[in-house]
């Protein structure tokens, strides 16, 4: 797998061991999860040291790249924490680091230089100048702040840095990697991966209360050739807190569009392919957001805050504790609903599948009137979908040989990598030579596998004699070390060289790092970028931006 001819690569969310088996199954270039400490979603179920482990492993026996986020502010206490975690995961294998904190990244250049750096997103980089600082530091790769416009991106990318930039699911209504609201509301701080998410509940002002802050979902499906023309590298797909048939569903459909792409045949989503995205999860429909120039109230869809659904009907009346709809969609069994009314009831339908008329069993004090909308949350067809997919076959090629008195020798090759080994002596045949049949039979079963043979079985051999099992057992070592050597392979590929400036550089006089003097520097956080020369002039070295108000004009046209 992995992305081809430069095409922007596919990154999906791998919250648990389920998602990122979804995600590898359903396309993925490269799947993005965090480790049991440090990351930006506390409340995902993360991998701990074995589990990352294994994720890896599996990962890069499909060509397909783990970023590991550690993107977190850390407190001095916990440095010695934060280096075991940067130990584990480049033990693991990860292919990169997302990093927030800049002395974590530093940490990372001098002690593990080899591991890649990306800029996570909450280091709220919003221009040309903040891609330009995350070079100079090391970083290779950075995702951008979901707030940039398209021009920004575009910008961003001319820099030389890889650019990610998210492409479906939750918006925040804070700037990335700057909102407080959490902190203040509750404790609950999202610089350390705990946002209790204040922005989705009820708010009143003047006569109306609703979810004014709730942000709808980001879809940029139909938008993939722009993203493209202004030099994108990397398309992320929100959600380790969602379902993996979520992650099949949304990274399956951009796969397919990624594709078309790379062979001429792009097309805008059809009205199934948007209602599966839908489907899989939205909050009040999709919005193409700051990239494309949607701004405040365009962005808000106030009225629920959890899954819109997709509408399949609605009420026709209630009696006796059951609610009978007329039916847009059909239903199936084991469907979650979701009956819009005051207050919402959710409900799951039983019974055979309907396309015009179903009747609902309500729990005991719900409450449903003829007329309220009737929403499919879950829809039992993609689960079914999500829980068929298998891993793409890896085809390899076998070639057996065998003499008297000499060990048995398999070949194994996926195309790219061989692996040879070597297993029992071959004895002479006492009574009668194992027929090249038998040897066929023993190596064809790799039905418990990722890989797939690919054309003819190969065998040279001379009238000999060794038991089956030891074909077997033959067949079994070769598949383990081609596995192995696949994962290296791709491993070697992937590494990319080191970046021009690295955190690791001291410079001559042992006293500058992190590309600037780490004693003599004076940091100054401004919003007026007017006053930024005037604060250059003073003596500051370190400007550090802070717009009270993020639009086109203060993100693209200054400090760049």
């Amino acid at each position: 797998m992995g992305n081809v001819n430069g095409a922007m690569e596919l990154l999906a969310p791998a919250g648990d061991a389920a998602s990122l088996r979804a995600a590898v199954c359903a396309g993925a270039d490269a799947v993005y999860l965090g480790y049991a400490r440090f990351g930006a979603r506390a409340a995902a179920a993360n991998f701990d040291a074995e589990a990352l482990e294994k994720a890896v492993a599996y990962a890069h026996l499909f060509h397909v790249r783990v970023y590991v986020t550690l993107n977190t502010l850390i407190k001095p206490d916990e440095t010695d924490a934060m280096l075991d975690a940067l130990a584990t995961v480049s033990a693991c294998g990860a292919d990169a680091v997302i990093v927030q904190d800049l002395g974590v990244a530093r940490l990372a250049r001098e002690r593990f230089p080899t591991l890649e750096l990306h800029a996570s997103t909450q280091m709220a980089i919003h221009t040309a100048a903040g891609t330009r600082f995350a070079l100079e530091h090391g970083f290779r790769r950075v995702v951008l702040a979901r707030e940039c416009p398209l021009a920004v991106i575009a910008q961003a990318a001319a820099t030389g840095a890889d650019i990610e930039v998210f492409v479906h699911g939750a918006l925040c209504a804070g700037v990335s990697g700057q909102c407080l609201l959490s902190s203040m509301a509750g404790g609950r701080s999202g610089n350390r991966g705990r946002c209790a998410q204040p922005c989705r509940q009820q708010v009143t002002l003047g006569s109306t209360t609703a979810a004014l802050l709730s942000m709808r979902d980001l879809c940029l499906r139909d938008d993939l050739p722009l993203l493209q023309a202004a030099g994108v590298k990397a398309l992320k797909i929100e959600g380790r807190l969602k379902r993996p048939e979520y992650v099949a569903v949304v990274t399956d459909r951009y796969r397919k569009a990624l594709d078309a792409l790379a062979n001429g045949t792009f097309a805008p989503a059809d009205e199934a392919e948007n209602t599966a995205l839908k489907q899989a999860f939205h909050r009040g429909g999709f919005t193409r957001g700051h990239a494309f120039g949607a701004q405040d109230a365009a962005l808000c869809a106030t009225e629920r805050v959890g899954h819109g659904g997709v509408a399949v009907g609605a009420i026709d009346y209630v009696k006796n504790g059951l609610a009978v709809a007329r039916l847009s969609a059909t239903l199936h069994d084991g469907d979650g609903l979701l009956i819009a009314g005051t207050p919402d009831e959710e409900v799951r339908y039983s019974g055979p599948e309907q396309s015009e008329r179903a009747v609902i069993r309500l729990r005991p004090g719900a409450q449903a009137r003829a007329g309220d909308a009737l929403l499919r949350l879950t829809d039992v067809t993609q689960q079914l979908w999500t829980e068929a997919l298998t891993e793409p076959p890896l085809p390899v090629t076998l070639r057996f040989r065998a003499r008297v008195g000499e060990p048995m020798r398999l070949w194994a090759s996926d195309g790219e990598s061989t692996a040879e080994v070597d297993g029992e002596t071959a004895q002479a045949p006492r009574t009668r030579a194992l027929m090249p049949e038998e040897i066929a039979n023993a190596l064809r079963k790799l039905g418990d596998t990722p890989f797939c043979l690919q054309g003819e079985l190969e065998i040279d051999t001379e009238p000999v004699f060794v038991p089956v099992s030891a074909i077997n057992a033959l067949r079994r070592s070769a598949i383990a070390r081609l596995a192995e050597l696949r994962r290296e392979t791709f491993v070697l590929e992937g590494r990319a060289p080191a970046p021009t400036a690295s955190l690791a550089e001291p410079a001559a006089s042992g006293r500058r790092t992190n590309g600037f003097d780490a004693i003599q520097t004076l940091a100054v956080s401004f919003f007026d970028a007017s006053t930024g020369q005037d604060f250059l002039n003073a003596g500051a070295n370190l400007l550090i931006y802070a717009p009270t108000v993020f639009t086109a004009d203060t993100l693209g046209r200054e400090l760049l």
